[in-house]
């Protein structure tokens, strides 16, 4: 069976090997937490906050790929913890699945607005008592503060700086 789960945080404790997104999934006091990459925290933490850059970002394309050929996403599901890597997959209309990272997978779900859907199974390996969401939220607070100098940094760069490509 597969249970809609929320973003409840991202960010990166201190001293660990990277980022992580912690989902969760209403009336289960375990959260699942997934290390990702920096670039996947940057990007879902930015559609959390509703963040736009000054040019679309990867999942702008991808939306906009979707819609070019008229599909329509239907939710990403987190379907299994193999070799300890965990397998998502995108569900789109005519029942299309894609695989997928699952950082990846639940950027575009927050970017498009459709569900992130987790596994049972999946939460009865690797979901762990949720006490630690309380760490992840005050790592969201200082994420966030490295947002807004990065927002800062895209709206006030020159762009002769860069090479163009």
């Amino acid at each position: 069976m597969m249970r809609e789960a929320q973003v409840l945080a991202v960010g990166q404790e201190a001293g660990s090997a990277g980022p992580m997104m912690v989902l969760g999934v209403e009336g289960d006091e375990r959260v699942l937490p997934i290390w990702i990459g920096v670039a996947e925290a940057t990007c879902i933490a930015a559609e959390q906050q509703g963040i736009r850059g000054p040019r679309p970002g990867t999942l702008h394309l991808l939306a906009t790929l979707i819609g070019a050929f008229e599909r329509r996403l239907v939710s990403v599901r987190i379907t299994e913890l193999r070799d300890s890597v965990f397998r998502a997959e995108l569900v789109f209309d005519a029942d299309t699945t894609v695989s997928a990272r699952p950082s990846d997978a639940v950027g575009l779900a927050l970017h498009v607005g459709v569900p992130i859907l987790v596994a049972d199974e999946v939460l009865d390996e690797a979901a762990v008592p949720g006490a630690g969401v309380v760490a992840g939220a005050e790592q969201q607070a200082g994420l966030d503060e490295e947002f807004r100098r990065f927002r800062r940094f895209i709206d006030e760069v020159d762009p002769d700086e860069f090479g163009r490509s």
